[in-house]
């Protein structure tokens, strides 16, 4: 059903004709006491691209939308369930949006939902992925980091377990200072990290522990990201090619997402 055009800003629109998926979407605005517009077309989305406080684009219509060749714009998030995640990566890309799946992110829909993602006084998260291995993303995203640093507070962040390790690419394997092994647990809305965590040139590092190299949970990849943006400026987060739940966060929370592809 398309909704006639208000001319009060919408908190958020969602475009999806998949009725599992709207039923998902609304139900995640129910829990938040929010509302949110559905149109079932993706045309339908032009008159309210501008508009809408946040644009939720389904995956049944991803690619469509990217197709329109809409006006570039913040707080756009593309919503699925894990097998559309390729759908929705390829539909990513030209709509700059961040994908968002069902029902393991929730809980970041519900943060985008009560708009607490667009009032916080939130640092800029990009995530870097490589396509393959030896294309560099680990060197790209600690680059990223130590340029971003003469500018402002920067942070750097490794969830590449399979990698060697950011600290050790930095040359800071020695230092002192917390590591995945010690925040596993972390969880919700954690306390400055300032001063806890090994840093390189003025750049704190959340590093993968040489001793636990397990996956790093969601939960705590979600707190340590958003305790990092809290502090603002830039948050770089090498995400590796798992795939995992921790990887799907840090591409929740990020307003950049930057993929290394060979030849």
């Amino acid at each position: 059903m398309v909704l006639a055009v208000s001319s009060q800003r919408d908190s958020a629109v969602l475009a999806s004709a998949d009725p599992s998926l709207v039923q998902l979407v609304h139900a995640s605005a129910a829990t938040q006491g929010s509302s949110v517009r559905t149109v079932s077309q993706a045309d339908d989305l032009r008159a309210r691209w501008r508009e809408a406080g946040a644009v939720l684009v389904g995956a049944d219509l991803a690619e469509a939308v990217a197709s329109l060749g809409l006006p570039p714009r913040d707080e756009v998030y593309l919503v699925g369930v894990p097998d559309a995640c390729e759908r929705l990566c390829r539909a990513s890309m030209p709509l700059r949006g961040v994908v968002v799946t069902l029902p393991d992110g929730a809980r970041a829909l519900g943060r985008i939902l009560s708009g607490a993602v667009a009032e916080r006084a939130f640092g800029q998260v990009v995530a870097v992925l490589g396509g393959a291995g030896g294309l560099g993303a680990s060197t790209l995203a600690a680059g990223l980091a130590l340029a971003a640093r003469r500018r402002g507070p920067a942070a750097l962040v490794d969830l590449d377990s399979a990698g060697g390790g950011l600290d050790l690419l930095l040359g800071a394997e020695s230092a002192s200072g917390w590591r995945w092994d010690a925040l596993r647990a972390a969880s919700g809305q954690i306390a400055d990290l300032d001063g806890r965590l090994p840093t390189v040139d003025g750049v704190p590092v959340v590093a993968i522990s040489r001793s636990d190299r397990r996956e790093v949970p969601a939960e705590a990849a979600a707190a340590v990201i958003d305790g990092l943006a809290d502090a603002g400026g830039l948050v770089v987060v090498d995400v590796g090619r798992a795939g995992g739940p921790a990887q799907a966060e840090a591409i929740r929370a990020a307003s950049r997402v930057v993929v290394l592809t060979g030849q």
